[in-house]
This record gives C-alpha cells, sequence and structure tokens, in this order.
C-alpha cells in the first residue's frame, strides 16, 4: 500500500559543503509546495541533485503528483499495480546505465505516466532512452543531463507539449529530424556533445528562446536557423564554426550571442540586423576586418574580439553609443577610429597586445573609464614595477624623456603630488582629473602649447608648476597677483640687461618657470 510521506530528507551537496534540506509537505500550502513544481525548486539547488542513490524508497507527496524513486526500487518494488496516472513530476536516483530489466519498467511507467509534466532523469549513465518516452504527451520539462547517451529515438517529437529539454553532458553526435515537432520548446540545451550537425527540421521550433550548443563540433549551421526569431540567446562557443549563414541575421530579437573559440573569418553582411543583440563575444576566432553595418547593433553592451586578427575598426563603430565593455586586446590594430570618442557610455577599454607605436589620442576622450588596459608598453606599470597602485602617495617620472603620460594612471587613486616635469610631453591625459587626492602637479619644461581646461575644474588640486609662457593660458579667474618681490626681481632683470622695454615673450622667457596656487583663499601670490 502506498505510504504518504511527510517528511522528505535530502542531503543536497553544493560545492564542498553540504545542505541539509528538510521540509514538510503540505499540499495546502500557499508557496507551491504539494504542486507539481516543488520537486523542480528543489532540483535547481544543484544539477547533481538526487544522484547519490540516498533515498531507499519511493516517495509520493500527499497529492500522488509528484514521485521520488530509487533505482533500487525500480529494481525490487517494482509493482504493475502502481498508480501512476496522476502523477506530475518523477524524479529518479542512483544509476539506472543500460540495463534492460531497468529499462524495460521505465518504459512501463512512461506508459502508464500520461499526466506527467515534469521528469529528471540526468546522471544515470543512460546510453538511450526507450521509445515509449514519446507516450509522455504532457511532459514540459525533461532533464537527461550528464548521461551517455548517442542518439535520442524519434519518438522524441512526439513530445508536443515540451517547454525545456536539457540534454548536456551527452555524446550525441546527431539529432532526430522529429526534435523540429517540438513547436512549444522554448529552451534546448546540448552544450557538451559531439554534434556535427544540426537538421533543418531546427528551423521549426519557432517558440525557441535559447538555444545552448557551445562545445560540440559543428562547423556550419543550417540556414534554417534563420527562422528562429524569437530567440533571444544562442550559445555557439567551442564548436569549429568556419562562416554564419546569412540568414543569422533574421534572429532580430536576438540579446546575447556567444561565438567565441571558432574559426570565423568574417561576419554575414546581415549580421548589422541584429538591432537588440546586447551581448556579443566574437573571442578567439580569426576575423580581420568588420563591415560598416557592424555600427548597426545600437544596443550592444557588451563586446569582445579579444584573440582575433582584427587589423582594423570601422569607423561606423562610434555609433555604439550604449556600449559599457569593449575588449580588442591581442589583435593587430595599429589605430582606433577617431569615432570611438563618441562612446561616453564606455566603462572597460581593453587595448593591450595589439601594435600601436602610439596610443591613439582617442583614448583620453573617453573619461569615464573605469577600467583601461592599454598593455605593458603603454601602462603606469611599468613605472611602479610591479608594486601595487594604492601604494603610491607621491610619483616621480621627471626627465625619462616621457613622451606622454599613461591613460591608466587613474588607477593611483591615492596619488597626491606627480612631477613629471623636463619631459618632452606636448599634452596631459584627461585621466589626471580621475585622481581625487591629487594636489600637486609639476609639468614644467615640456613641450606644452596648451594647458588643458580640465585642470581648473580639478577640486584637489592645490599647486601647479608650469612654464610662465603658459601664465597667459591660465584662465582670467585663476590667474595670480604677482607680489612685490616679483616686481622688484622683474626689475633688477630690466636694470641689469639695460633693457627700457620687453615684450611679453621676452619676459615669459626670462622668468621661466612659475607655481600657481589654486583652491586656496589664503594663497594669492606665484612663486618663481
Amino acid at each position: 500500500m502506498r505510504k504518504l510521506i511527510m517528511i522528505v530528507y535530502m542531503m543536497v551537496a553544493v560545492g564542498f559543503s553540504s545542505v541539509a534540506m528538510n521540509r514538510s509537505i503540505n499540499p495546502n500550502r500557499s508557496d507551491g509546495f504539494g504542486s507539481p513544481n516543488w520537486m523542480y525548486e528543489i532540483s535547481r539547488v544543484d544539477d547533481t541533485i538526487f544522484s547519490g542513490g540516498e533515498l531507499t524508497r519511493y516517495q509520493f507527496d500527499p497529492n500522488g503528483e509528484s514521485m521520488i524513486l530509487n533505482v533500487q526500487s525500480l529494481r525490487d518494488n517494482f509493482s504493475d499495480a502502481w498508480e501512476l496516472s496522476n502523477l506530475k513530476a518523477l524524479i529518479i536516483t542512483g544509476k539506472i546505465g543500460c540495463g534492460r530489466r531497468l529499462l524495460e519498467r521505465l518504459s512501463l511507467i512512461f506508459l502508464k505516466s500520461t499526466n506527467l509534466e515534469e521528469l529528471f532523469l540526468n546522471n544515470h549513465k543512460l546510453e538511450k532512452i526507450p521509445q515509449t518516452i514519446g507516450s509522455l504527451s504532457s511532459l514540459k520539462k525533461l532533464n537527461l543531463i550528464f548521461n551517455s547517451m548517442v542518439k535520442l529515438p524519434g519518438s522524441i517529437g512526439n513530445l508536443s507539449n515540451l517547454e525545456s529539454l536539457l540534454l548536456y553532458h551527452n555524446r550525441l553526435s546527431q539529432l532526430p529530424q522529429s526534435i523540429g515537432n517540438l513547436r512549444n520548446l522554448k529552451e534546448l540545451n546540448l552544450r557538451f556533445n559531439d554534434l556535427i550537425t544540426l537538421p533543418n527540421s531546427i528551423g521549426n521550433l519557432v517558440n525557441l528562446t535559447e538555444l545552448l550548443l557551445g562545445f560540440n563540433k559543428l562547423s556550419y549551421l543550417p540556414p534554417a536557423i534563420g527562422y528562429l526569431e524569437n530567440l533571444k540567446r544562442i550559445d555557439l562557443q567551442g564548436n569549429g564554426l568556419v562562416a554564419l549563414p546569412k540568414t543569422f541575421g533574421n534572429l532580430r530579437n536576438l540579446k546575447a550571442a556567444d561565438l567565441l573559440e571558432n574559426h570565423l573569418t568574417a561576419l554575414p553582411i546581415s549580421f548589422g540586423n541584429l538591432i537588440n543583440l546586447q551581448v556579443l563575444d566574437l573571442s578567439d576566432n580569426h576575423l580581420m576586418l568588420l563591415l560598416d553595418s557592424f555600427g548597426d547593433l545600437r544596443s550592444l553592451r557588451s563586446l569582445s574580439f579579444h584573440n582575433n586578427r582584427l587589423l582594423l575598426l570601422p569607423n561606423s563603430m562610434g555609433n555604439l553609443e550604449n556600449l559599457n565593455t569593449l575588449d580588442v586586446s591581442d589583435n593587430r590594430l595599429s589605430s582606433l577610429p577617431d569615432s570611438l570618442g563618441n562612446l561616453m557610455n564606455l566603462r572597460a577599454l581593453l587595448l593591450g597586445f595589439n601594435e600601436f607605436r602610439k596610443l591613439p589620442d582617442v583614448v583620453g576622450n573617453l573619461t569615464n573609464l573605469q577600467i583601461l588596459d592599454v598593455g605593458q608598453k603603454f601602462s603606469i606599470r611599468r613605472f611602479i614595477n610591479g608594486a601595487n597602485p594604492l601604494d603610491f602617495v607621491n610619483l616621480n617620472l621627471s626627465g625619462i624623456q616621457l613622451e606622454e603620460i599613461p591613460h591608466d594612471i587613474f588607477k593611483l587613486e591615492n596619488l597626491v603630488e606627480l612631477d613629471v616635469s623636463n619631459n618632452k610631453l606636448t599634452k596631459i591625459t584627461p585621466f589626471l582629473s580621475k585622481l581625487p587626492l591629487l594636489q600637486n602637479l609639476y609639468i614644467h619644461n615640456n613641450m606644452f602649447e596648451e594647458l588643458p581646461v580640465f585642470l581648473w575644474s580639478m577640486q584637489g588640486l592645490e599647486k601647479l608648476r608650469i612654464d610662465s609662457k603658459l601664465i597667459s593660458k591660465v584662465p582670467e579667474d585663476k590667474k595670480v597677483i604677482w607680489d612685490n618681490t616679483t616686481d622688484t626681481m622683474i626689475k633688477l632683470i630690466l636694470a641689469r640687461k639695460n633693457r627700457t622695454s620687453w615684450n611679453l615673450e621676452q619676459l615669459e622667457q626670462a622668468l621661466g618657470t612659475c607655481c600657481i596656487y589654486l583652491n586656496k583663499e589664503d594663497i594669492s601670490k606665484m612663486e618663481i
């Protein structure tokens, strides 16, 4: 006689720890326990749940709608008299393997469970499943992960109400054409199999929103893939794809595409039609050039071309105004389009391991960056010898033939004083404005013709040493009145040189360098 189990004890391994779950099953509770979904919710804790064989008997919930069945019971206690027509969720624990007797009994259970909606057969070393799986016409979720199946029965196509099919970590090399009959399918996970091709019938899965095919052996996709117009995520990582079909651009609702670790050398012209795409990873391919239509992907937020063969980026990339992360590291770039300066929402830019002789000026315009990797050659890291950037309060880079201040200097968040005098600088990186504690800045004896505007809005900056020839470039409201000492020195210089008058250029040359004190109300003088 069936025994109602009021408390189910389950030990679930998560990482390196065990979590005990002790819950009473009450069909009247409003939180879902007692409904067919309670098994599903518990199973979400870990994909390997119920695989340890710890349960020793079959167990029903009070409604008789959900059942946990141990393989040992399937082997020893199975009865043709079991009433399974009301069963909505079934989890089988232990290892079924390929035993004929167990598969026959499993087949009979399928025939009797006419209203089953959720079936968990993960972690069983199954090499095949009975054809009678096709009799589960009410099934909505089928979990067959971590088995050893090399093919699926054609009857799988009879599961007309199926919404979720999980098959990752098997040995499937092909799919039956009947897979295309699963027109209500929303989630199809086939990661970590041995698929070489996909059937054309895959295009019939018009309600599919998630297609995960990562780590298979696909070289091409069938053109029918373009019929999956409701697809929101596609994972093709780690295959051998050499090209994408022209119809790929029909996936207009696609939001995330994982195309990394393939052999793609180009993208189809239609790729620019993916106007809802937000996340695109094309790392570890063989791309050399991108079409201008790439700039039409205006919804993109994260874009990676890491480890390709790109020679240049199209000017249209400046249209990607929503982009937050751009990784073009490990390519063959020697320049960047000026239009990248329009990407004011960019927070992370990775440029390392390219062929830049000089870091492109456009990088200096991206002052909202929080992460900037320019490679060792152009990084502040080469001046701090591997030390922690946060340890630096004072940094002296004077007299080292420096031609530009590294843009990633903003990593020195605790910097108070910076000396870059006596170099060959022609401009100052705007990223200095991201140093919140900087008080003293020495930039004299360089090759500046202008002073950047952002200097005058740096709240913490107190002392700025510049060449006197640049004093005319200081805004009127920031100029400091010359004190009597300075006037006297000027008169002495004029007398000694026996000159009656000097023009501004001569005067600036004679004065050399000077200090400007900023943001200090009690100081209104310059020091020679």
